[in-house]
């Protein structure tokens, strides 16, 4: 059997881009407006930040 524990965890959205935010959000979760807004990947390389669609950049985020 494999155990392990999360030590801490992390999401992305637009306009919830802190652990605060999105437990505000779950209190009371409602619809979030439509948006383009892509997560921070600047600590990516330029030539491979280029490349990345939304999605990956988003998953790059969180599991940074």
């Amino acid at each position: 059997m494999i155990n392990f524990n999360i030590a801490q965890w992390r999401a992305w959205a637009p306009g919830l881009e802190s652990a605060d935010a999105w437990r505000t959000w779950c209190q009371a979760p409602v619809l979030l407006p439509v948006s383009e807004a892509s997560p921070d990947v600047s600590f990516l390389p330029a030539m491979q930040r280029r490349r990345l669609s939304r999605l990956a950049r988003m998953a790059f985020s969180v599991g940074w």
